[in-house]
């Protein structure tokens, strides 16, 4: 692996025209019902797998994610290629790792532990695998760094923070090693468009406690929230504007959700008691993780039906 680097910090102008937009935004969508997304789920758990989570997907299906061979142990990441074969990719010397994000050129990014202990505070960097060989970067302003998507332009997002995933977490960009976080605080960057126009992710109010999901296009800071959903986040955005994502209704359940526009579609794994939509690629399939009856959390693929 290479040695670990420190990317150049840098600051960009953000343009927060959230006020009047978000009132028009909100109000739009209050009338708005959500309907089931329609289309075919199939569970996608690596061979061996007592826990898994798919995150990302690629135009080819080439999907990644993270899995733990038994429950007390650590994640490892995962690559499910177009065949359906699997593949271990942790970076070496990884004890924890995580695979997020993989562009049309097969390049994955995602971040890793490799000094115990591994967990809620543990040290993290992230790393890219590009044809074979693994690079980690960290960020130049906090200890921890979470790498979530890549372009094929090799941009990539995420979120950085020290000791807390509040306060002192923000989105960043890092586009060619010039790193930029995002100024506003618990907030993390988790899609991003093939462009690199839009970005969208999540973040907390630090007053109210409530995680909303957001949308960055070009500098333009734009809150959002499922209509009746106590909290939104925001994963993933494909070429076509479609934003995937997870809420938790009224009922403290959660659902993955699909934007297309002013529409919303829930998504629901059969019989599951929680569904989590994490990526999407142009095709419109959709990958995430959904828990069983006994709370059990399975990685799952969903291929759309062409009406939705």
């Amino acid at each position: 692996m290479a040695t670990l680097r420190k990317r150049s910090s840098g600051w960009s102008l953000l343009a927060w025209n959230a006020g009047l937009v978000y009132l028009l935004l909100a109000l739009s969508e209050s009338l708005i019902a959500q309907q089931p997304l329609s289309g075919g789920f199939t569970n996608i758990d690596p061979p061996g797998a007592v826990v898994a989570a798919a995150w990302g997907i690629n135009n080819a299906g080439v999907i990644v994610g993270r899995y733990k061979a038994t429950t007390t142990g650590p994640y490892h990441a995962f690559l499910r290629d177009e065949n359906g074969s699997y593949s271990n990719i942790d970076p070496p010397n990884a004890i924890w790792a995580e695979a997020k994000g993989v562009n049309n050129r097969g390049d994955v990014v995602g971040y890793f532990c490799d000094t115990a202990p591994c967990g809620s505070i543990s040290t993290y960097q992230g790393f890219l695998l590009r044809e074979g060989v693994y690079s980690s970067f960290g960020s130049p302003n906090h200890t921890n760094t979470w790498a979530i998507r890549i372009n094929e332009a090799g941009r990539i997002v995420g979120c950085d923070h020290d000791t807390d995933t509040m306060g002192t977490m923000h989105g960043f960009v890092d586009s060619g090693g010039n790193f930029a976080d995002f100024p506003l605080p618990a907030s993390m960057h988790n899609g991003l468009s093939p462009d690199g126009k839009t970005i969208v992710g999540l973040y907390t109010d630090l007053v109210t406690m409530q995680g909303h999901g957001y949308v960055l296009r070009e500098g333009n800071f734009m809150p959002f929230d499922v209509p009746g959903a106590s909290l939104t986040n925001a994963w993933d955005i494909n070429a076509q504007g479609e934003i995937v994502g997870v809420h938790l209704d009224a009922n403290g359940k959660f659902h993955g959700f699909l934007r297309n526009g002013a529409r919303y579609f829930s998504i629901d794994y059969p019989n599951a008691i929680a569904t989590f939509a994490f990526g999407t690629n142009e095709t419109g399939q959709i990958v995430g993780q959904y828990r069983d009856a006994a709370g059990v959390a399975h990685a799952f693929l969903l291929t759309r039906h062409e009406e939705d």
